[in-house]
């Protein structure tokens, strides 16, 4: 699924976010007209916000199947609980873990149903208490490896896209239930031909 599925559905809600927040779509457009040409990885680093709008989409639409991680313990755990218990994880015991549980929690993002990339900007992300509040492309041995390529497929096609084309949003966002991965909506096109005639002249 690395860099297939999973990258469709993160395109899908990145285009229904930025076309139904103008000022947003702005802010990517102005980015992506600043480096028209996407040939090397190197490149994409010049896309902070483009970026951005990727962690921002993937952290509120974890795209997991049963937006959960199944790990197995290797060692006995012992950790202390957001209510000071302690809770023991003997070796070999399957654990999982639910993403959403962080990447909704207002305690660690503000307006957490908000899609608002520049939570990720500016080195937002470094001053996070701890690496594990933001889960959406794994972390050590077991971290997706389709992540790069998901970011160039991603930052390429927008960069294609969003300068030539506009749309309208859907009227609301998709109402999600548990298992609704890509939005229910569509995005319809607007004269799509007049800013491709307007960038050609």
């Amino acid at each position: 699924m690395a860099a297939v599925f999973n990258t469709q559905v993160s395109l899908a809600w990145i285009l229904v976010h930025l076309y139904s927040q103008p000022e947003l779509l702005k802010i990517a457009r102005d980015e992506l007209g600043s480096c028209p040409n996407l040939v090397e990885y190197s490149h994409l680093v010049r896309l902070p916000f483009v970026n951005s709008c990727i962690d921002e989409s993937v952290r509120l639409h974890t795209m997991l199947p049963g937006n959960t991680v199944v790990r197995r313990a290797k060692a006995d755990v012992t950790y202390t609980d957001g209510e000071r218990r302690q809770v023991s994880i003997p070796a070999g015991s399957m654990v999982w873990l639910y993403p959403n549980a962080v990447h909704l929690d207002e305690a660690f993002f503000p307006e957490p149903k908000a899609f608002c990339p520049m939570r990720m900007l500016n080195g937002n992300l470094e001053r996070m208490s701890s690496e594990f509040e933001l889960v959406t492309f794994g972390h050590g041995r077991q971290r997706c490896i389709g992540e790069k390529m998901a970011r160039a497929m991603i930052c390429v096609f927008l960069g294609t896209i969003l300068p030539d084309i506009d749309a309208t949003p859907p009227p609301s966002l998709p109402q999600e239930g548990f298992f609704d991965l890509i939005p229910a909506s569509q995005l319809r096109l607007m004269n799509p031909m007049r800013r491709v005639a307007s960038v050609r002249q």
